[in-house]
């Protein structure tokens, strides 16, 4: 995923799916705390982000929240938000300048993500 191009995010096809990052060379999930490359493309709606063209330079999470630097200054973060009675979870996903989010802390606590 390193050095790939990011391409498109698409939002969960149904309640049990992720959210899913297409590159120039492969589709990803990212699922809770890590990602997971998959054979297709989800059939969720396109996400309408704010970039175009960047390369994925750094992958990292505390477990939880996943941290997604770009090198166009911006990094994708993916997080859990809620956790019902009945375990159900919701997600979410923004973009962020990646110095903001680096010296407002964010990255404590974070190491690097190995793709599985």
């Amino acid at each position: 995923m390193i050095g790939e191009q990011f391409i498109s995010m698409q939002e969960p096809s149904k309640n049990d799916d992720w959210f899913v990052i297409n590159t120039n060379s492969s589709s990803y999930e990212l699922r809770l705390g890590g990602i997971r490359k998959i054979e297709s493309k989800s059939f969720g709606k396109l996400l309408d982000l704010s970039f175009d063209n960047a390369k994925i330079e750094k992958v990292m999470t505390d477990d939880f929240t996943l941290y997604i630097e770009l090198d166009n200054d911006l990094c994708i973060i993916h997080s859990d938000t809620c956790i019902n009675n009945s375990g159900s979870t919701s997600f979410e996903v923004y973009v962020h300048n990646k110095d903001f989010y680096r010296n407002d802390g964010g990255l404590e606590g974070m190491y690097d993500v190995e793709v599985n």
